[in-house]
């Protein structure tokens, strides 16, 4: 089996992924779970690659979660710190 990799995305923490009211998106920031901790990922071609042969791969599959915002923790620097799932 390939290796596990753990994500997180998110928007703006105010809208989420949703638009504003001039129809904007908000740029979206990712992690991956490293060494015990969120690493923020950048945004380039061999990232969003990478990704995408994620998705398509059968080995393992992946699935989405949904987490709500106030299950994460931000640091002062709007960096992801911590995600609490229900036990």
């Amino acid at each position: 089996m390939a290796e596990k990799i753990y994500m997180l995305g998110h928007g703006d923490q105010e809208r989420g992924f949703n638009k504003d009211s001039e129809g904007n998106a908000p740029l979206p920031t990712f992690y991956a779970w490293e060494d015990g901790a969120w690493a923020e990922m950048p945004i380039d071609v061999e990232h969003l690659n990478g990704l995408t042969g994620m998705m398509t791969n059968n080995d393992p599959c992946y699935a989405v979660l949904f987490v709500p915002y106030t299950a994460i923790t931000f640091d002062s620097d709007n960096k992801v710190t911590n995600v609490q799932f229900p036990e």
